[in-house]
Parts: structure tokens; sequence; C-alpha cells
């Protein structure tokens, strides 16, 4: 069968076609490239980004993404400060990533994944942590799965350590509480306008002051319309097992009016922590704020130190987590309580140290403390729902 073109000899294309093409192509990236860019300066689709749900598989590659990117994701998939155990609003303050390292992350998210959301500035501090937060309370294993490609990555590697360094910590995060590294956390009390900050070093089980736990929080919500009844126009006030200071720290803020004589006191390997969140909170230099060591076994060394001073208000959070406690507790309370003073008592209610409680309420009728009020609230700390029993305690009145 004839066909007509079998008569058309094509021309040979020049020899320099691939430079044309090459450059062509070139021109059509850039000018591609130059219009997401303008769409995306323009704001186009941010109000819809920011509705959509952020998906892990929405962050930069770990295998082939520049490390200096990847770096800059991570530190914003850290975790939220959290505000009085809850950690669902994700923080702003970013302080450890620059304009420029967000800049560069940006730009790297409009050329690379311009459908992942995560396309400004606003996006990146708002979104990256609701997602960290998100993994965290619910299924935390596609973002763990994440998270070890990229450690992965890294592996023998000495360029890389830095990014090794960021993500075994954001691993960490994702292992629970008890796995977690040291974290700051912020507490708003109830009537009182400054925001207390608490450094938590990692928790370990020998040292368990160095956390926050719940009755501290519930205790400290009553400080602040906490009168005192002994009528010193200076009051001293102890606190007992501060670990991290809450309560302590939360009486001198709000009662700073008082020219109160506020002692933080715990063991010797807490006692460096408590000075750490004094001075978190500007109370470093504050001469009526005392951080240091009283051994509920042995008083000697404080009385030495101090004198042989005695409290009108002796603050106490969850206090026991052994047999011994309630005695030791009680002595020191005997010990240092003016005749005057108050006790101001809150205590989980773990069924595991029913017996040591129920030690406690008979010691205190035995050291001939009455109990002026008894209230049970309920309250949350790292690990759920918790129900306290608050107790002031005082001498009977000589009146």
């Amino acid at each position: 069968m004839f066909d007509p073109l079998d008569l058309y000899t094509p021309e040979e294309p020049p020899k320099d076609i691939h430079v044309v093409l090459e450059r062509r192509q070139l021109l059509e990236n850039e000018k591609s490239e130059d219009n997401i860019l303008e769409s995306y300066s323009n704001g186009d689709d941010e109000d819809y980004s920011m509705l959509s749900p952020l998906q892990v598989l929405d962050l930069p590659p770990p295998q082939t993404t520049p490390a200096d990117i990847l770096e800059t994701t991570l530190i914003l998939l850290g975790p939220s400060t959290q505000l009085n155990f809850n950690n669902e609003v994700p923080s702003i303050d970013r302080s450890e990533v620059t304009t420029e390292q967000l800049d560069e992350l940006c730009h790297w998210n409009i050329i690379n994944k311009p459908y992942s959301y995560l396309t400004t500035k606003d996006s990146l501090l708002t979104r990256l942590p609701s997602l960290s937060t998100q993994c965290s309370s619910g299924s935390p294993v596609k973002l763990l799965s994440y998270y070890t490609s990229i450690l992965h990555r890294c592996e023998n590697n000495p360029e890389l350590t830095q990014l090794s360094t960021i993500v075994a910590k954001r691993i960490a995060e994702l292992c629970g509480r008890t796995a977690q590294p040291s974290m700051t956390r912020d507490f708003r009390i109830n009537n009182l306008e400054k925001t207390i900050k608490l450094y938590e070093p990692a928790l370990t089980s020998d040292n368990l002051g160095h956390k926050t736990w719940g009755s501290s929080l519930v205790l400290a919500n009553r400080i602040p319309t906490l009168e005192n009844c002994s009528g010193s126009s200076k009051p001293r006030v102890l606190e007992l097992g501060s670990g991290t200071g809450l309560v302590g720290i939360t009486y001198t803020i709000s009662h700073s009016n008082e020219f109160s004589q506020v002692f933080l006191t715990d063991l010797p390997e807490i006692v460096p922590n408590l000075r750490t969140n004094a001075k978190l909170n500007d109370l470093s230099t504050h001469n009526s704020v005392i951080a240091d060591v009283l051994d509920w076994t042995n008083h000697d060394s404080f009385v030495e130190k101090y004198g042989d001073i005695q409290f009108d208000i002796i603050l106490i959070a969850d206090p026991i987590y052994s047999p011994q406690h309630p005695i030791w507790l009680m002595d020191t309370v005997k010990r240092f309580l003016k005749k005057n003073g108050e006790v101001h008592l809150e205590l989980p209610i773990r069924t595991k140290y029913n017996k040591e409680r129920e030690t406690l309420w008979r010691i205190i009728e035995e050291k001939g403390l009455e109990v002026l009020e008894e209230d049970y609230e309920q309250g949350i700390d790292d690990w759920g729902q918790v129900e306290y029993i608050y107790k002031r305690l005082a001498y009977p009145s000589t009146n």
C-alpha cells in the first residue's frame, strides 16, 4: 500500500538540539517556580491549608531532604510548652528557630511539597507542634517511623551528628512521660496573673521530686486566696517536700505584699532544681525566698543553719511514698509549726497508699492537730484524672 509519507524525508535536527531543549525546560521550571512563589506570597491557599488535617506525609522526606531543612522541621516538631499538664494548644514561641531558618523551610516546602500545608511561617509554628501533640496523644507509630528513618540516615555519618541528636530527642518524647527528656512547663494559677514556669529534669525512679505532681497544682490554686491566720505581719512559710516548687513559688508571688519569708525545702538532690525554678520565676535574688535541704529524719543541720525557728504556715503536697513517711512528716510538722500556725495538706487518693493515708490521719490526731477544713477535689497530671483530698490543720484554739 502506498503511503505518501514514504516520499518525505525529515530534516536532521540541529546537533545542538539538546541544548535548546535543556534551556527551554529550564525556562519553564523557572516560570513554574515563580508562579508557585507568587501564589503563596498572595496567600491563596493559606486559609484552606490551616483547616486541612496535617499528616506525616506532609513532612519533608527523611532520606532526600537537606539536613538543615530536616533539623528545622524536627525542632518545630518538639512538644509544645505544657500548660497545667495540658499540651493541646501549640506553642508559638520557638526561640530555637531563627527567621532565616523559617524562611528557608517555607521556600523548600513551596518548591518541593507545595501541597503540604506547611508553606507559611504561621503554619510552621502552629501546624507542626499540633501534629506532634496529635501523634503523642493518639497513635505515634507513623511519626515514630518518620523519626527512625531519619535516625537510620544519620548512622555512621559524622556530618549528621546534630540531626541525630535532635531526632533522638523527638523519639524519646514519643515514648511516654517516664522516657521523656527534660522540659519546661507553664502553670496558670487561679487568681494569679503571672504564669509560673517550672523546669523538670528527665524523670528517674530515684528522683521523683524532679516532677511536678497534680496535687501541687490543686493546692497551688488555693494559695492566692489563702489567709494568714497567725496574725503575724511577716509570716514565715515552710513548704515540705517542695519538689519543683510550684506551691511555694505560688505563695511567694501571690503574697509578695506580706513581706513573708518562704522556705522551699527538699532532699539534697532536689534542691538545685528548686533554686533553678526560683531563678526561672525571677525569685533568685528575692530576699524572702530560701531553697534548702530539710531532712525529715534529722532536723539538726537545718536548725543549726537557720536557728530554732517555727512557721506560721506549712504547705505540703503529695508527701507519702513509703510506710515511714507519715511518721517522719508529722514529726517535722510538730517540730516547726507555731502553736497558732496552720498546715495546708493535699494528697492524691491512691489505692496503693490507703494504709499510709490511714496512718497519717491517725498520727495527725495523736500530735494534737485538728482538721479545720476538708475537701475532695478532682485534678489531672501526666497520668490522667486523679481525685485529691485537702485538709487544713491547726492546734486547738486556746481562746
